[in-house]
C-alpha cells in the first residue's frame, strides 16, 4: 500500500491527532490517600523487555525462550517551588519517604508495607484529561540527586529521583 496523505489525516482525525510528550500527570499514592505531584517535569512510559533462556527441542535444536520480565528504574525529575516558608516542599517529601525507608536516626530499614507508594503516570488528553496510563506498583526510592547551587544564575532549581517498582501495569490492565 503506498502513501497516502488523505487516508493519513483521516487517520490522525479518526485517533485523535499526534501524541505529545508535554502534556503528562504523576500521582504518588499512599495507601489509598492521594497524593499529586505536579512538579515533575521529565518522566518517563517504560518499555517491555522479557529475559530469555536457551533450550534444547527434539534432536538437538535450540531455541531462546522467554522466561520473565525484565524492569528498568523508573526515573522522574522535579522542579522545585520554594513553599509557605522556603522549605522545598517537594524536595522534603522525598527526604521524608526516604526517611520511612531508613530512618536516619537509627538505620533501621522499616517494612516495605510501611513505605512503598504506586506511582502512576498518566499522557494528559487535548482536553486535559488522563489518557494513557502506566502504574508502577510498590515504587521505592533508591536515589536523589543533589541539587546544584550557583550564585551566577538564576535558574529553576530541579532534582532527580530513581525508584524501583515490583511490577507496572498500563490500561485497561491497572484494575484486573
Amino acid at each position: 500500500m503506498s502513501f497516502s496523505p488523505n487516508l493519513f489525516t483521516a487517520h490522525l482525525k479518526t485517533n485523535n491527532g499526534i501524541a505529545t510528550n508535554g502534556n503528562f500527570l504523576i500521582e504518588i499514592q499512599d495507601q489509598g490517600k492521594q497524593e499529586t505531584t505536579m512538579m515533575c517535569h521529565t518522566a518517563s512510559i517504560m518499555g517491555k523487555s522479557l529475559n530469555a533462556n536457551s533450550q534444547i527441542y527434539g534432536y538437538g535444536s535450540e531455541y531462546n525462550l522467554p522466561v520473565n520480565e525484565a524492569f528498568e528504574d523508573l526515573s522522574l525529575s522535579f522542579n522545585t517551588t520554594l513553599g509557605k516558608n522556603g522549605e522545598l516542599p517537594e524536595r522534603t517529601f522525598f527526604n521524608n519517604w526516604f526517611n520511612e525507608v531508613i530512618d536516619p536516626n537509627t538505620n533501621m530499614v522499616g517494612f516495605k508495607s510501611d513505605y512503598a507508594k504506586d506511582i502512576n503516570v498518566y499522557i494528559l488528553k487535548a482536553d486535559g484529561k488522563k489518557g494513557y496510563h502506566q502504574k508502577f506498583i510498590k515504587a521505592i526510592p533508591l536515589t536523589m540527586s543533589d541539587i546544584e547551587l550557583n550564585s551566577g544564575t538564576q535558574e529553576v532549581i530541579s532534582f532527580d529521583v530513581t525508584f524501583t517498582y515490583d511490577n507496572w501495569l498500563e490500561n485497561d490492565r491497572i484494575d484486573m
